[in-house]
């Protein structure tokens, strides 16, 4: 097993231990992004208690929905990652106090 599949293991484990004792909604998701980027993102929960967990380039993020005008926005609060999807697309941002830059573009879910 690879770091990056034994890094989105330990998260999706972490998160269960936190979850209570009760069914959870959760879904796995590989992204290819321009430049051949890869990031994975595993899915808990829906509606205004959504997250995600995004593993890129070695690191692990936790972001909770915001809202969006379209599709669905995961961020960092106050400042930090941003991964906003719609259907099966995704961008990938670094919110800052001067704005937002983005980090991967054209990210598409693999396998669809």
């Amino acid at each position: 097993m690879g770091s990056l599949s034994k890094a989105m293991v330990m998260a999706g484990g972490l998160l269960l231990l936190a979850a209570p004792a009760f069914a959870i909604d959760m879904r796995t998701a590989s992204y290819t992004c321009d430049g051949a980027a890869k990031i994975m993102a595993i899915y808990v929960g829906t509606g205004e208690d959504a997250a995600v967990v995004l593993h890129y380039q070695d690191q692990l993020a936790g972001l909770s929905v915001t809202p969006a005008a379209s599709g669905v926005r995961y961020s960092e609060v106050p400042y930090g990652y941003v991964w906003h999807t719609k259907g099966k697309e995704a961008i990938l941002s670094r919110e800052t106090s001067e704005g937002e830059t983005t980090v991967l573009d054209k990210c598409r879910e693999m396998g669809s």
